[in-house]
């Protein structure tokens, strides 16, 4: 492959990558190949639909990072690829070791969902992370934004409530 690098040949260079992808197994190894290639696809060749695929690919194994995470949602819109995100984001919560790391991914979901216009689902992943951890500035500020939206006025004073319960306590 370091030849086809040097002559520029992306086509050739992603074939490459395929067969490698194909004989690998090691998780760590198919994220670093899956990404590279992706970027092929994405950059050099202008393949957004196999880009997609091959970041969505990376997510899968490892939905904590921020780059892949990038990647993924940045084609996404231009590939109609959104039902993908949201089941890897699905499946990285459930997958999730630390109740941190799920919270985190809700976060990310939620805010997703929101981009997307689909304020109750947002508002559910939101709502889980506000209720594991009350005094999460990310999770309250964005339900205040999704009741107001959503016309949930009740739902707005309780997480107001709970701002101001959170910024007047010392500690």
């Amino acid at each position: 492959s370091p030849l086809y690098e040097q002559a520029g040949d992306a086509k050739k260079l992603s074939s490459v990558y395929e067969v490698r992808l194909k004989h690998t197994a090691d998780p760590e190894t198919r994220i670093v190949l899956l990404r590279e290639v992706g970027l092929l696809y994405e950059e050099k060749l202008r393949t957004p639909q196999l880009a997609f695929e091959r970041f969505l690919e990376a997510f899968s194994f490892d939905a904590k990072s921020d780059v892949l995470r990038e990647d993924v949602e940045r084609l996404a819109a231009k590939v109609n690829g959104w039902d993908g995100v949201f089941e890897a984001y699905a499946k990285g919560i459930e997958a999730a070791t630390h109740p941190d790391d799920a919270n985190d991914l809700r976060l990310h979901y939620g805010q997703a969902l929101h981009r997307l216009g689909k304020v109750p689902e947002a508002i559910e992943q939101y709502s889980v992370v506000y209720e594991d951890r009350s005094d999460d500035a990310r999770a309250i500020t964005a339900l205040e934004q999704l009741y107001r939206e959503s016309g949930d006025y009740k739902g707005l004073m309780t997480v107001q409530t709970r701002r101001a319960e959170f910024e007047s306590d010392p500690e």
